[in-house]
């Protein structure tokens, strides 16, 4: 798992509650006060590695399992080497930029693993799960390919750059965060725990994108595809 924020901190402990015995975590960042509301470890990691936080916190749930704590961001030496050990490799980071870097590599390597991405939409209401094989037709980058092959902005996402400022809330020192509360959290970690069910129980024939809106789920499937994207479309384009 890539990520140990707010999200990252939900499905972890769900996951070791659905009985994975053995998680490896990669965050390098420190929870931080504003952080506590929506972060499962609790005020007693304030200034701590969130990932050794949630170590700790998860091994005291569960103790016969084994959690990996990696205090650094994902590169592609680390990547490459988790895919080929791992039986599932799930991003949970904010940054599609991130994504977007890492989903380029596990297509250029061949990843064998399936991939999953689950993020929030900007706006802290809306939230999305892509599951990938990269064997099949479909990946991150399609999320920002048009019919006609040019970049886009996340064509996934509901929420505008007008709505997306509004959302914000600035500290007065430049810094900002959104404001959101655990429902979307709640929300998006039950939906998760099914598709990764789903993905061991039965091999999928389309890699699926689903959209979790505050009153549905919806599984849009393989749409996303444009067949134009440069990392998986199609080889002329």
């Amino acid at each position: 798992m890539i990520g140990a924020g707010s999200l990252g901190s939900y499905i972890a402990r769900e996951l070791v509650k659905t009985g994975v015995r053995s998680l490896t975590v990669y965050d390098k960042e420190l929870l931080e006060e504003e952080n506590l509301l929506r972060h499962t470890i609790g005020d007693l990691w304030v200034d701590c590695s969130k990932v050794f936080g949630l170590k700790c916190e998860l091994e005291r749930i569960h103790p016969e399992i084994h959690i990996n704590a990696v205090e650094k961001n994902i590169d592609k030496n680390l990547l490459v080497a988790e895919m080929k050990k791992a039986d599932l490799i799930l991003f949970a980071v904010g940054s599609s930029t991130v994504q977007w870097e890492m989903n380029k590599i596990l297509k250029e390597q061949k990843c064998n693993v399936k991939v999953i991405y689950t993020w929030l939409e900007a706006g802290g209401e809306n939230s999305h799960i892509l599951s990938i094989d990269y064997n099949k037709q479909g990946c991150f980058q399609c999320l920002f390919t048009d019919e006609q092959g040019c970049l886009i902005n996340n064509k996934a996402n509901n929420v505008s750059e007008i709505d997306v400022e509004a959302y914000k809330i600035r500290n007065g020192c430049g810094g900002t965060r959104v404001a959101y509360g655990n429902a979307v959290l709640l929300r998006t970690t039950a939906v998760l725990l099914d598709v990764i069910r789903k993905n061991f129980e039965r091999a999928e024939s389309t890699n699926n994108l689903i959209n979790i809106t505050p009153t549905d789920v919806i599984d849009v499937k393989d749409t996303f595809v444009e067949r134009k994207c440069r990392c998986c479309g199609d080889e002329d384009i």
